[in-house]
């Protein structure tokens, strides 16, 4: 691909404005999203869809890895929509994402 001499005709992905509670993690939520994308053989609008969800979580909560959604999350997210900025408090995700990333045994993995 040619890169463009203006970033605004570069490839972009939607973003989501969210409220800002925690920096830490963001860079690498976001990566994993766009991994999610480009390993499931989506264009890059779709990942970085992916990728920008991934690091509205991940600046939206507090912790760093904890604060990643699962995949049932994302997709509820992304299906739903934003509903509120603060994503923590968002009582539909919260229980998707506590009830879908349970501690437990890790030992096959």
């Amino acid at each position: 691909d040619t890169i463009p001499d203006n970033l605004d005709e570069g490839i972009s992905g939607e973003g989501f404005p969210v409220e800002v509670f925690n920096v830490l993690g963001a860079g690498d939520g976001f990566f994993a999203g766009l991994l999610k994308g480009w390993l499931d053989g989506e264009d890059w609008p779709t990942a970085l869809r992916y990728a920008n969800a991934c690091g509205a979580f991940a600046v939206s909560r507090h912790g760093c890895t904890p604060a990643y959604p699962s995949l049932q999350e994302l997709n509820f997210f992304l299906e739903r929509g934003m509903t509120r900025a603060d994503l923590r408090n968002d009582p539909e995700l919260e229980q998707i994402h506590w009830s879908t990333n349970r501690h437990g045994d890790w030992s096959e993995m």
